[in-house]
């Protein structure tokens, strides 16, 4: 498949996540790897994450989704927020709880701030991200 979509609600019928995806395999065993995945998860009250990567991968639909090859979660600057990149090798999103996680390297930027770090959990609904393990 080229060029597919797909678009989650909440239960307040707002738009939760939307899912962009360059080039999709699907195989019979309910697996799915894609190229150049683009995913948007909109939270609370915040400007929208944006995810990107070079490849990415499911099973059983988008409950849990592998991405790795460049991955890049972008948050515009809102309001109350500052712009904020984060950069990794690996990531795994959970699109329906709105959260992800990598024990990956992250570099973390934002305006006169990088945080390097080993690994991360963020749940992207609230703009909370711990950081596993801090580098000096």
């Amino acid at each position: 498949m080229v060029n597919a979509s797909y678009l989650s609600f909440n239960a307040a019928g707002k738009l939760g996540n939307s899912f962009q995806i360059a080039r999709m395999m699907h195989f019979s065993n309910n697996q799915s790897l894609f190229t150049k995945p683009a995913l948007v998860i909109y939270g609370e009250n915040k400007e929208p994450w944006h995810i990107m990567a070079n490849y990415g991968q499911s099973q059983m639909g988008i409950q849990e989704v592998h991405l790795w090859n460049d991955v890049v979660i972008h948050r515009p600057a809102g309001i109350k927020d500052h712009e904020m990149t984060i950069t990794t090798n690996s990531l795994t999103i959970f699109p329906q709880i709105q959260s992800a996680l990598t024990n990956q390297a992250i570099t973390i930027s934002q305006p006169g701030i990088t945080v390097n770090s080993t690994g991360l959990r963020a749940n992207l609904k609230k703009g909370e991200i711990e950081l596993l393990s801090k580098e000096c």
